[in-house]
């Protein structure tokens, strides 16, 4: 094409006809600003569709990481309240004064712990670092930065780091206070007629007993954000994948 202007163009300055020139000079601006037009969309047709293959990519590893982390937080409340049942017969035995047996250091022992949400972040830390507006729905986006930033960062480091400081202050002192560990790994009472009279040590479990039922809380709380993002994120990913 370009040939044929070039050929109608000099064959129009050989008759002088200058203004069926000029305009065969206009067609070739014409054509050459359309050629890079065109060049430029399809550039841009290829880009975008790269980036939806990405953000594609992404969505679904965010997915398989928030159903693993659905799977674990399940786990850890199931776990949790068994702890938490385990307080308040603690509680029960020292309030009521019962007699030692040995099956009662169950109670006491379970009362001690808690589960660490040891949640997966990798796929969410990897969308940080190609940028958070890789996904194109912007209440999606809002959605999963909030769950990992906020949800998760309470979780695992708010009602975590309670528990720790709990533990260290309070529950080891009187701990090796009142009871030692014996054979098989069990627990027994170093003087019990004392535990029983201890307020100190009753209001230990009063509060780990709190302690583990807002953890609980919180972990069914952030159980269901979970959930919720995961839904979202499948249905953006039907979406992407019909248009």
């Amino acid at each position: 094409m370009p040939l044929l202007f070039r050929k109608m163009r000099h064959d129009s300055v050989g008759v002088g006809h200058v203004r069926e020139y000029l305009w065969y000079a206009v067609g070739e601006i014409v054509l050459i600003f359309v050629g890079i037009t065109l060049a430029l969309a399809f550039g841009d047709m290829q880009d975008q569709r790269r980036l939806r293959v990405e953000e594609i990519s992404t969505l679904n590893d965010l997915a398989r990481n928030l159903l693993a982390n659905v799977q674990i937080i399940e786990n850890n409340i199931s776990i949790d309240e068994a702890y938490l049942q385990q307080c308040e017969h603690a509680i029960a035995l020292v309030e009521a004064k019962s007699p030692w047996k040995p099956e009662y250091g169950t109670f006491f022992e379970g009362c001690r712990w808690w589960t660490s949400p040891y949640l997966g972040s990798a796929a969410y830390d990897s969308l940080k670092a190609k940028g958070t507006d890789l996904i194109s729905d912007p209440e999606l986006g809002s959605t999963i930065v909030g769950l990992y930033d906020e949800g998760y960062s309470r979780s695992v480091g708010d009602m975590d780091r309670e528990q720790w400081d709990f533990q260290s202050t309070v529950v080891l002192p009187l701990w090796n206070r009142f009871f030692r560990t014996v054979q098989d790994r069990r627990v027994e009472p170093s003087d019990y007629d004392l535990l029983l009279d201890s307020s100190e040590f009753l209001n230990m479990l009063y509060n780990r007993s709190d302690l583990l039922g807002r953890s609980i809380d919180s972990q069914k709380q952030t159980l269901v954000r979970t959930k919720d993002s995961l839904a979202a994120i499948e249905a953006e990913l039907l979406l992407l994948s019909s248009a």
